[in-house]
């Protein structure tokens, strides 16, 4: 890859000394084609086609209108979900295009190297060590980030990020170039083009481990789950978590699976890691997109996890995490 930069046009001088840097985001491609939105359990808040139970089957980016008729998106109105007031407009992302999603949840070494490089003027409103946040600097719930002599530095650079809020979340999103996803990217980045299964978690199936796990090289790059059940589904939960208590690092289900199956890895149909599991994932709304001026947007369009009635067993997780089409965040802290 060869990067070129015209730092005339932003002011640099051609003697200035100056200290570049490059970071890097693993991603994951998913492409154009239809899918299915909700899983055909007809359970309150999910997804479904018209009045029915049936899976609703998105085929097409163009505008969606949202009715009990045959043949139109629709689904309940939740508290914390969307208000059915349709049409959903063209230019709201919808997953039937291709996209680009991040393979793993953002490390804390990732949000670190975002946070050493904002203006001090910046830093107090993205301090997770800060009062209402994390609140030290210590380790707590597998978070060792800490700020301290004007640098931030981290204990558990592998490990996801949490204690971040929505805010923070956005501008480490405006600052990788990314944005955050749908509610309907992320069942297309879990399921694929397939059939829905009744009740199924992001690696295909209903089928999930409920054993306490126990960690090899804990807190380390090469944290493993020392026993993890083959041809299992395997996820962090408050069943499998026992004493760890903090998301598991990036990566670590696929790296312990001893049959390297889908289930195993925790994986979603295009390879995507923890989309069931770890962290919740907080999708975009209409205003994350800028469109206000637009008719039809429903209020919220949160992902599984964090509204409209839990709409999947896709999205059974416990830290609340802002996950994008580039992707990433976690929220709070402790189990919940």
């Amino acid at each position: 890859m060869r990067l070129a930069w015209d730092f005339a046009a932003d002011g640099v001088p051609k003697d200035a000394l100056l200290e570049v840097k490059v970071f890097a985001v693993e991603m994951v491609y998913v492409p154009q084609g239809a899918f299915y939105l909700g899983d055909g359990r007809g359970d309150f808040g999910q997804f479904r086609s018209g009045g029915s139970t049936t899976p609703y089957h998105l085929t097409t980016e163009d505008a969606l209108s949202v009715t009990d008729a045959a043949g139109s998106l629709y689904y309940d109105i939740t508290t914390n979900g969307g208000d059915r007031s349709g049409p959903i407009p063209q230019p709201f992302p919808k997953g039937f295009g291709a996209f680009y999603c991040m393979k793993y949840e953002v490390s804390q070494e990732q949000w670190v190297d975002f946070f050493n490089t904002l203006p001090d003027s910046y830093r107090a409103n993205h301090d997770i060590t800060a009062p209402g946040r994390k609140g030290s600097d210590e380790l707590v719930n597998r978070n060792g980030v800490s700020f301290t002599g004007g640098i931030a530095t981290t204990t558990r650079p592998a490990v996801p990020v949490n204690f971040v809020s929505q805010a923070n979340g956005l501008a480490y999103l405006d600052w990788a170039g990314l944005r955050p996803m749908t509610e309907l990217e992320y069942e297309k980045a879990s399921r694929g083009p397939v059939y829905p299964v009744a009740g199924e978690y992001a690696w295909g199936s209903t089928d999930y481990a409920t054993s306490p796990y126990t960690l090899t090289d804990a807190g380390t790059e090469d944290e493993r789950i020392a026993n993890l059940a083959p041809e299992r589904g395997h996820h962090s939960s408050r069943d499998t978590d026992g004493s760890i208590e903090g998301p598991l690092r990036c990566g670590s289900f696929s790296a312990s699976a001893p049959g390297y199956l889908r289930e195993e890895a925790g994986g979603s149909y295009y390879g995507i890691m923890e989309l069931s599991g770890n962290l919740w994932e907080r999708g975009g709304d209409r205003r994350q997109f800028q469109r206000p001026q637009l008719p039809g947007y429903p209020r919220r369009w949160h992902t599984l996890a964090t509204g409209s009635g839990q709409r999947s067993p896709l999205a059974r997780r416990r830290f609340a995490r802002l996950r994008t089409a580039g992707r990433g965040l976690g929220e709070r802290g402790s189990n919940g």
